[in-house]
């Protein structure tokens, strides 16, 4: 049967119209990817001050349905920052997961939570991002990157936004992989000193006991740790200064800038990376014993410190507390000085990169995606495939370097070696036991 002209618009015109009112898990059910309406949903995880940045992010390329944080306070204020209150709220991130409309999940939960929410959320068929620093140790890394093989069909992107600065950090990366330093021999890496960077004051001058405060799960919010007395600093903000959650410094800030030594050498390999520490120059808060503080009622993460390291590519690496922030890369060819506000050197003076920093060499850098913001590349990725710059696999590689620096400074070793092809201390046993650690009994990750 012919069908006139007329009648043909008006079919076409309402088949529009009907589709504009369909659920978006409707429409992609029935036209897939290119269907009106067809925006991904996305919940978020952890609301308050990154989570809710990060939100900001994912909103430019997906529509945020669900929030969901210990802590009711946060998560209603972010509710109403983001949504207007429109956003469901769940207190316990699993009915988030149990949600078939949400496509993609963004976790900003403190450093301790990372893995196993990033682990249910992929045994959930989201597409995953989660903040930095991704894992607490090393074994934690070992399941992850085995998680996200099992689940490779989803797209899983860690927060490190140091992969995406084209203009400095990128620059350098593709300096060192150009070969336009020579031959790198040595790397410095500077962390600025933390909040905690002084030994602790007097007892009567710590953090002091309070009560929790109504409407935040202290005892979820604890996770794979035991429960510690709530007291101030040791919860929201500054729970990286404690090793019962995080790694100090050298985790927070080692997840980008020794990320970005490690990617520029391409140490941040399976069989790459650390080989050898000596941490005889670092001093923590409190007094140790067996790498655990003896006291419980300030911040224990280490605060000042001389870290020395050899690579498996026999470059030496020192990662030092000092007052600012930067990497000195040092080649036989010229040095460069990078960091989040410049990028100096003669090299970059005479610019040495304008024949090799065009969009084919940033392409191999951003694994044959065209340079873009770091959610462009996430979504890219969800559409299309491939692994996005900052990748699970490369990040876990980083993090077992810091958390191997980290185990030589809690036991304030001079002569730590680290095999990284079987991923163990084959000469210390007692830096063994800090590769996995014990957890509260049902919020276990294995």
């Amino acid at each position: 049967m012919k069908i006139s002209l007329n009648r043909r618009r008006w079919l076409q015109t309402n088949l529009l119209a009907s589709t504009a009112v369909a659920s978006p898990a409707w429409l992609r059910h029935a036209f897939g990817e290119q269907a009106p309406n067809s925006r991904l949903r996305f919940g978020g995880i952890g609301m308050g001050p990154r989570g809710c940045s990060d939100t900001g992010e994912h909103m430019g390329h997906a529509e945020l349905v669900a929030v969901s944080d210990l802590d009711s306070t946060r998560m209603t204020a972010a509710n109403q920052q983001f949504t207007k209150g429109k956003a469901a709220e769940y207190s316990d991130y699993r009915a988030l997961l149990d949600r078939k409309d949400i496509d993609v999940v963004m976790i900003a939960t403190p450093d301790h939570w990372h893995t196993k929410t990033s682990l249910d959320a992929l045994a959930a068929g989201k597409h995953v991002f989660c903040e930095k620093p991704l894992t607490l140790t090393i074994r934690e890394n070992q399941i992850l990157c085995a998680a996200a093989k099992k689940y490779a069909k989803q797209t899983f992107v860690v927060g490190t936004q140091r992969r995406m600065e084209v203009p400095r950090f990128t620059r350098a990366v593709n300096m060192v992989r150009q070969g336009l330093l020579g031959e790198i021999k040595h790397v410095s890496v500077s962390i600025s000193k933390s909040y905690n960077a002084t030994f602790a004051p007097p007892k009567d001058q710590r953090f002091k006991l309070l009560n929790v405060p109504e409407g935040f799960d202290w005892d979820r919010w604890s996770g794979q740790v035991k429960v510690y007395p709530y007291r101030e600093n040791r919860g929201h903000g500054r729970f990286r200064y404690w090793y019962e959650y995080a790694g100090g410094r050298v985790t927070d800030w080692g997840a980008h800038y020794l990320d970005t030594v490690l990617w520029a050498l391409e140490q941040d390999q399976p069989g790459k990376g650390l080989v050898w520490v000596d941490a005889t120059d670092c001093n923590h808060p409190l007094p140790m014993k067996d790498g655990y503080p003896l006291e419980d009622d300030y911040y224990n993460a280490a605060h000042d410190f001389c870290l020395k390291g050899k690579l498996e590519n026999g470059v030496s690496i020192e990662l030092e507390s000092r007052l600012d922030d930067c990497i000195v890369f040092e080649g036989t060819k010229g040095r460069v000085r990078v960091n989040c506000g410049s990028i100096r050197g003669l090299p970059v003076e005479e610019n040495w990169d304008k024949d090799c920093y065009g969009d084919d060499e940033l392409r191999a850098l951003f694994k044959g995606k065209p340079k873009e913001s770091r959610m462009s590349n996430f979504y890219r990725c969800i559409r299309e495939g491939g692994l996005p710059v900052s990748d699970v696999f490369s990040h876990c590689q980083v993090m077992t370097a810091c958390h191997v620096f980290n185990i030589a400074a809690r036991l304030g070793r001079n002569n730590l070696r680290w095999d990284p092809v079987n991923e163990t201390f084959p000469e210390d046993t007692q830096a063994c036991t800090f590769i996995s650690r014990e957890q509260r009994k049902g919020y276990e990750i294995e």
